[in-house]
């Protein structure tokens, strides 16, 4: 990039957009940032080492801390004894209103502000972001995910509500966070697995009998091959075409899936990891053509109680006891008793049922499901014998959103 008078900027990245080498070129002196992991050279010199609370600043060893917002915002830089060297307070799209001291380049959403010959652009590694105009320079390279919004758009122009990490894909919360969750669920299938082993090999040693080693084992590993499939069904959401986002319920409240009219973006709102697993289910539901979206107001479409038993004991694969000791007119203790009749007892037997906030059908249901299905899902509704006889949710319902 070439400024008036004979002043450069030059970016080089990795294959991943990992930035290597900055060098500007500002009259006769050259300053050549190098990026190697989370060390940053000038000129060959150890400047920094970053982390995630902050840095290291070289020559002097010191440590400083990052105070941060909820969007990932560089608000506050102090030293390790509290002493404040650096305040930003920025306007929705990532301009600064007031600041005191600049120490560092990381600032809104953690981005490095490239304030060299009056550039003042972010570095999101897949493109520039001038928080001047809240436009991008360059092309989104997921703009097929967003048609219905510019591709030079920041955010959807709705900074407050979302933020995009890697200047790809609009997400409510970053990768880290989906990672994880990830390596939560890996880490428990991986401790059952353990467990099994040690397990078999004590049986080995001590010549116990089939049954006695599976009487030890017991539902480990049913639980095993669960957690394999909701890795799995993890797997398929991070290489879809669809973008998804994730937000919190306060622990203990319902979850759920809804669609962003005006994204598209599907939000799995979750309470905890258990909770987390139970509604990643119902995204990979999504891509299966078992659920879909009414686009007008977000909510699911042809959701039915089999959708939640799968739900259900994904969450109990993960922590039996977050199901376990849900109230219902039975006691789900196992894979076995997680039944239809069990999640239609839950909560007094008003919500998994049809007609209530969910609407759940009692009988399975799906994207190409006929009037004739959906009369056996909601046998009392007269809206559904209502429909023409040809009705097909994916091509008669107006206004539905499903996976194609």
């Amino acid at each position: 990039m070439s400024f008036t008078g004979g002043n450069s900027v030059e970016y080089e990245y990795a294959a991943n957009g990992t930035k290597l080498r900055t060098v500007h070129k500002t009259g006769a002196t050259t300053l050549t940032t190098d990026h190697c992991g989370n060390a940053v050279y000038k000129n060959g010199v150890l400047k920094m080492l970053l982390n995630e609370a902050g840095y290291v600043s070289f020559p002097d060893k010191k440590v400083h801390f990052y105070l941060r917002d909820h969007q990932g915002n560089t608000r506050v830089v102090a030293d390790k004894d509290g002493n404040v060297e650096e305040t930003n307070a920025y306007y929705p799209f990532g301009g600064t209103f007031t600041s005191t001291g600049s120490v560092q380049p990381y600032k809104y959403n953690g981005k490095e502000l490239d304030q060299k010959n009056g550039l003042n652009w972010y570095d999101y590694g897949a493109r520039h972001y001038d928080a001047a105009i809240g436009r991008w320079h360059v092309v989104d390279p997921m703009a097929e995910k967003y048609y219905s919004i510019s591709p030079y758009v920041y955010c959807a122009n709705n900074p407050i509500k979302f933020i995009d990490p890697t200047g790809m894909e609009i997400e409510k919360r970053s990768l880290k966070e989906w990672e994880k969750l990830k390596r939560q669920v890996e880490s428990q299938r991986n401790k059952l697995q353990s467990s099994v082993d040690k397990l078999t090999a004590k049986a080995e040693a001590k010549g116990w009998n089939a049954e006695k080693l599976a009487s030890k084992i017991g539902d480990k590993t049913e639980r095993i091959a669960s957690l394999n499939s909701s890795i799995g069904t993890m797997g398929t959401l991070e290489g879809s075409a669809q973008v998804y986002r994730l937000s919190h319920a306060v622990y203990g409240k319902d979850g759920g899936l809804k669609l962003n009219a005006g994204t598209n973006v599907i939000d799995i709102k979750f309470s905890g990891t258990d909770n987390f697993v139970h509604e990643m289910t119902h995204a990979g539901q999504f891509e299966t053509g078992d659920i879909a979206f009414e686009r007008q107001k977000g909510l699911s479409l042809a959701q039915d109680v089999f959708d939640e038993v799968a739900a259900y004991k994904a969450q109990f694969a993960y922590n039996p006891s977050s199901v376990s000791g849900l109230a219902s007119t039975s006691v789900a203790n196992s894979f076995g008793t997680i039944t239809p009749s069990w999640v239609h007892g839950l909560s007094g037997g008003t919500f998994y049922v049809p007609g209530s906030t969910v609407n759940t059908g009692i009988a399975p249901l799906n994207i190409n499901s006929t009037r004739a299905d959906f009369i056996n899902a909601y046998p009392n509704s007269p809206g559904v014998r209502a429909l023409p006889a040809n009705f097909i949710l994916r091509t008669s319902y107006p206004n539905i959103y499903y996976k194609r």
